[in-house]
């Protein structure tokens, strides 16, 4: 079998007893070269760092005004089921994205814990609670109650006030009994606000 050119040009190479690569050098022991040709001063450093504390403690204030940004955003939005965001649309377009898109930053860690605490704030204080509640007592209750055959407490101190008039009874008798039959202010007050919580 005939060696090709390159074969027969390595072999020969090799034959003779000189080096495959003569023209590479090896530098086993390279130039050692400082980290940084640029030489500081003591009050280059000093400023520098001045620098990074001032830019820290920028970005912790930042942080700061975000997180309360995140949670009234939140808030408001929760809290007017969106309309808030909508009517902010009609009146400058654009205003909904661009909160949420560049003014604040709501996927930071500070940002996302108050902006749940705000949206809770808002489901309460709200109107989904209120509006819920309020469609709860008119709608749902009446309903309920008729197809049980019970009556509610307003319903029943409308008729024992209705019937003490017709009665001859005074006014602040009626109140009095009233008073006595109507679950106290603190007692009832203590209900709703557990109620709400859970």
């Amino acid at each position: 079998m005939p060696l090709t050119k390159t074969q027969q040009s390595l072999y020969d190479r090799i034959a003779s007893g000189s080096q495959l690569q003569t023209e590479t050098k090896f530098d086993f022991s390279p130039e050692r070269k400082a980290i940084s040709d640029d030489t500081y001063s003591v009050s280059d450093l000093q400023a520098f760092a001045s620098q990074e504390q001032q830019q820290i403690q920028e970005e912790d204030k930042f942080s700061a005004w975000n997180a309360l940004g995140a949670f009234a955003y939140q808030a408001v939005d929760t809290g007017s089921i969106g309309i808030a965001g909508v009517l902010a649309d009609l009146i400058a377009p654009g205003t909904e994205e661009y909160i949420r898109e560049e003014a604040l930053d709501l996927e930071s860690p500070e940002a996302r814990i108050s902006g749940m605490a705000g949206s809770v704030g808002g489901y309460i204080y709200g109107a989904p609670l209120k509006v819920g509640m309020g469609l709860v007592r008119r709608g749902v209750m009446p309903t309920v109650a008729k197809a049980f055959g019970k009556r509610s407490e307003s319903a029943v101190l409308k008729e024992f006030r209705k019937a003490g008039k017709a009665a001859g009874i005074d006014k602040k008798t009626i109140n009095l009994f009233e008073k006595n039959i109507r679950p106290t202010k603190t007692i009832r007050r203590s209900f709703y606000i557990l109620w709400r919580l859970c």
